[in-house]
């Protein structure tokens, strides 16, 4: 049972790391740990010695290794590969490091009063704070693999991973009931009348009709992430062709294409755009990306939410839409259908429709009441 305490006006309660397995696991990292500081120091040595003989050839340190210079070689290109990987090294190093301090001494605290919640997840010397306030909050929900997470208009927000299944579940309820008290079930569901569902945006059509248009902030996020790691495959392909007398060509094809698919992707996500344009008992959607147009008519059409379970006793809520034997998903969630309903319900409002399955909105309230 969770035992809570008031500090300071606010109810608090803390759940430390448990389970014998994650020593098991805290032993496989520690080994992966010390692999890691070996490879951090000879590459951390390898670009000194390097950077040493592009700015001062000759200059002899004997805490440095010697580099066996060719006149074929392009030690720039190398470097610039080199300090990319080593970034990339000493970020999964640092964010190891801090995993490890959490399996062996990480904790979560979970306060909330009259205002919202505040989440801190420490692991030694290792602390993250995150407040929520309860206007912002859409739901409250045991996600997947257990954690205690908060569906807010910015997407989920982890609560809790630390304790028992059962304890956040009962801190799952003391939150609920919290944040109803405050008003929140009533304020989603007015919010939902003219907010846009998460990951949309609201637009209007040419005869000015409203509509909704996947949100482009997140298609560039991920177009700059893929942008960034084609750059690692090019640079490869690069260095190996400087050296035209031990060139090779199968790796550069193979980097090449890394690079290339990479780039595609990148193109793909940043010139893609989903819209669903809702209207009298139908919808249209709408599909572009690199030039191309999909373009799929229901009507009259007719909107259901699908719940399912996986083996590991997971569901997954689905918002389809049906029309004429045509079945198109347009929305999913786990664990909670918040983010599908109100998908569906700002279409069926603008198509005259109603939901099917109505069983899961039932249930929704009957969980967050």
């Amino acid at each position: 049972m969770v035992q809570r305490e008031n500090v300071g006006g606010a109810w608090q309660v803390r759940l430390p790391i448990r389970g014998t397995g994650r020593w098991i696991a805290a032993a496989l990292l520690s080994v992966w740990l010390c692999a890691w500081a070996g490879g951090e120091v000879f590459v951390l040595g390898t670009l000194a010695a390097g950077f040493r003989d592009l700015v001062a050839p000759g200059w002899h340190l004997d805490w440095l290794p010697a580099m066996k210079q060719t006149a074929n070689v392009a030690p720039r290109f190398a470097l610039l590969f080199m300090g990319l990987w080593v970034t990339l090294w000493t970020i999964g190093g640092a964010l190891g490091m801090r995993e490890l301090a959490r399996m062996l001494f990480g904790e979560d605290i979970v306060r909330w009063d009259t205002n919202g919640i505040e989440a801190v997840h420490r692991g030694g010397p290792f602390t993250r704070t995150t407040h929520i306030a309860y206007e912002d909050v859409r739901d409250l929900l045991v996600g997947p693999r257990g954690a205690l997470v908060a569906e807010t208009s910015n997407g989920r927000v982890t609560i809790a991973v630390a304790g028992t299944t059962e304890e956040r579940h009962e801190l799952q309820l003391s939150l609920t009931e919290a944040w109803n008290l405050s008003g929140g079930l009533a304020r989603q569901r007015e919010r939902e009348v003219e907010a846009a569902p998460v990951g949309w945006k609201i637009e209007n059509d040419e005869n000015g009709a409203p509509m909704l248009v996947s949100d482009s902030n997140q298609r560039r996020t991920v177009a700059a992430v893929l942008v960034a790691i084609s750059t690692m495959p090019a640079i490869a392909a690069i260095t190996l062709m400087r050296d035209p007398v031990q060139v090779a060509w199968l790796a550069v094809a193979g980097f090449a294409v890394l690079t290339l698919s990479a780039l595609l992707g990148a193109g793909w996500v940043a010139t893609s755009r989903v819209e669903l344009r809702p209207r009298q008992q139908g919808l249209t959607w709408k599909a572009t990306g690199l030039g191309r147009e999909w373009v799929q008519d229901y009507h009259p059409a007719s909107l259901h939410v699908e719940r399912t379970t996986d083996a590991d006793g997971d569901e997954r809520f689905r918002l389809l839409v049906e029309s004429r034997g045509l079945t198109r998903e347009l929305g999913a969630a786990v664990q909670s259908p918040s983010s599908a309903l109100h998908l569906g319900r700002w279409l069926a409002r603008h198509m005259s429709a109603q939901i099917q399955g109505l069983e899961v909105e039932l249930q929704t309230q009957r969980q967050a009441s």
